[in-house]
């Protein structure tokens, strides 16, 4: 979740993927499509990026302009191996004003 309280230019956000997940492209055609469905009840067309990357290791979203309000933007992710894992702080920042910075809380989450 972002709260913007004054609009923002050229916003990244980048989320830690901890070693053992990826992140699940339901862009690919070789990717199980039913799974963007799921995505619908996380109101995912409330943040909607200018430009977004999965990565091995972190999500990178950008957006050019954001209006002050408070947003939510999800993706789902697969596990590969079951254990215990930390999920970094998300970080979010304004490009050309890097003062203008972020950061979520981190979490710890077990899968079995």
């Amino acid at each position: 979740e972002i709260v913007v309280p004054v609009t923002r230019r050229n916003v990244a956000i980048e989320d830690f993927i901890p070693a053992g997940l990826e992140i699940i492209d339901t862009s690919l055609s070789t990717e199980n499509q039913t799974l963007d469905d799921n995505l619908s009840q996380f109101e995912r067309n409330q943040f909607r990026p200018s430009h977004y990357e999965w990565r091995d290791d972190r999500a990178f979203i950008f957006r050019e302009n954001l209006k002050p309000g408070t947003y939510k933007f999800d993706y789902l992710v697969r596990a590969l191996v079951p254990g215990d894992y930390l999920h970094l702080p998300a970080q979010i920042w304004e490009m050309d004003n890097p003062e203008n910075f972020g950061r979520s809380n981190a979490s710890r989450f077990s899968v079995k």
